[in-house]
Formats: structure tokens, C-alpha cells, sequence
């Protein structure tokens, strides 16, 4: 099996379209086309996000004869120094969902309404690489609101850096007139943290 038909596999195993991935990479949906269609190979960053993101080692994304290890295996039973995964943040998920996403998820991947980790996605996203639909803060964010220590990729408002008492009030007002009425609870907590 070759490094595009592994990445096609877990993209579909774990529910992201190519557009998602892309987004959480920081690349083109072209991008990841072509890495599937093994047209091109992701570099040696984008190979370790993968690997995090789909909880798999590198031997499994790049050597033929690796086969991907049980993901319920216990990474302290392990031998193999990189396949070893220490969880910084126990994963938590809401139990109540919304159109079956949880309303919110803390952990490495997090996936939901409101989502922290170091890769998260979802409505309103925090975490190192934030992609949200509409507030991401981290220290690469992207969103219809984005906030980032070093990258902010926002379609209304963007900031790297601090917040100025005109750049939070610029937030809150954007967030009232975009945000739907269903999400209000979701964001008056972001707008608590602003």
C-alpha cells in the first residue's frame, strides 16, 4: 500500500473530506489530491501532523511492509519508540450532540461545537492549530474569526498578536451578527474569554 492509498484510507476512516484536511494542514485541497494520487509527497512536517492527527507512526504512513498497529493498543505496551503517544490532555467529549457532533470535545484531535486541543476543529476552535468556522484562536488560526501567536487566516476579521479593547469589541460584534441563533450559548462562552 502506498503513502497516498494509507492517507486516502485514514482521511476516510476518521470522516474528513480532503477540503477538512487540507484545512487542518494548512495546505490546498489540490495538495492533498495529489499527495492520494501519490502525484507528490507531503513534507517532513505536514508527515508528522498526519501521523499525530491519525494517530499512526511515521514507519506505518511511509514504509510499504509496516502494517498500521491497533489504535486501542496501550502506548506504554509498545516497543517501538515512534509509535509511542503520550496524551497531554485526557480526551473529554460531551455526551449531548448537536446534528451528531458533540457540543464539545477537549483533547489532542478535538472535533466538535467547541473544540480544544492541539488540532482542533469545530465551530469555535482552540488550540495550536485552530481551524473554526467561525472563531479559531492559537497559535495558528484559521476561521471567519482568527486569532493567532504567529498565523491568522480570518474572511472578517484576522489579528496576529493581542487584542486591542477595539479589536474585542470589532469581535463581539461580528460574532452577534454571523453567528447563528442555535450556536448563541457556544458563543457567549467564547465572548466570556475575549
Amino acid at each position: 500500500m502506498t503513502l497516498g492509498d494509507k492517507l486516502s484510507k485514514l482521511r476516510k476512516e476518521n470522516n474528513y473530506t480532503q477540503e477538512q484536511l487540507a484545512n487542518v494542514l494548512g495546505v490546498s485541497r489540490q495538495a492533498i489530491s495529489k499527495w492520494e494520487s501519490n502525484l507528490a509527497y507531503p513534507e517532513t512536517d505536514k508527515l508528522i501532523r498526519i501521523s499525530e492527527l491519525f494517530h499512526c507512526s511515521l514507519d506505518y504512513l511511509l514504509k510499504d511492509a509496516v502494517e498500521r498497529e491497533n489504535k486501542d493498543t496501550d502506548p506504554a505496551e509498545e516497543s517501538d519508540a515512534c509509535t509511542i503517544r503520550i496524551r497531554k490532555i485526557k480526551e473529554k467529549k460531551s455526551s449531548k450532540t448537536i446534528w451528531g457532533m458533540p457540543l464539545w470535545h477537549i483533547g489532542k484531535n478535538a472535533k466538535g461545537f467547541i473544540a480544544i486541543g492541539a488540532l482542533s476543529t469545530g465551530c469555535f476552535s482552540v488550540g495550536a492549530l485552530a481551524t473554526g468556522k467561525y472563531f479559531a484562536l492559537g497559535d495558528s488560526a484559521r476561521a471567519m474569526i482568527a486569532i493567532g501567536d504567529s498565523q491568522a487566516a480570518g474572511s472578517m476579521f484576522q489579528k496576529v498578536g493581542e487584542l486591542s479593547p477595539q479589536d474585542t469589541k470589532v469581535i463581539k460584534e461580528t460574532l452577534d451578527s454571523t453567528v447563528p441563533a442555535v450556536l448563541s450559548w457556544a458563543k457567549e462562552i467564547i465572548k466570556m474569554f475575549l
